[in-house]
C-alpha cells in the first residue's frame, strides 16, 4: 500500500509519502535454497523550493525491515529488524 499527500504553494511542494509492503526474500546456501517473509515500512517527507532559477529538492525518509536475514539455523529469518533513516538535498 502507498499514500502520498502534497501541499503546494505556487511553484513550490511539500510532501509526506508511506509505504507498507510485505515481499518473499530467497537465499542460496550450499545444498539449500531459503525462503522467507519480510514485512516493510517506509515513511518519508520530500519538497521542491523554486528560487529564481534555482530549484532546491530534498527527501528524507525512515525504512525499516522486520526480518531480512535468514541462515541455516534460521531458514525463515532470524526476525531481526533492520533500517535506516537519511536523506538528500540537490540543487539545479
Amino acid at each position: 500500500a502507498f499514500g502520498r499527500f502534497a501541499q503546494y504553494f505556487g511553484e513550490n511542494r511539500v510532501g509526506l509519502f508511506a509505504y507498507v509492503a510485505s515481499n518473499t526474500l530467497a537465499r542460496a546456501i550450499p545444498d539449500q535454497v531459503l525462503l522467507w517473509e519480510n514485512d516493510l515500512l517506509r515513511l518519508g517527507l520530500d519538497g521542491s523550493f523554486y528560487f529564481d532559477r534555482w530549484n532546491l529538492y530534498g527527501v528524507f525518509m525512515h525504512g525499516r525491515n522486520t526480518n531480512s536475514i535468514a541462515d541455516a539455523a534460521n531458514p525463515d529469518g532470524t526476525g531481526e529488524t533492520l533500517g535506516f533513516t537519511g536523506g538528500f538535498l540537490q540543487v539545479n
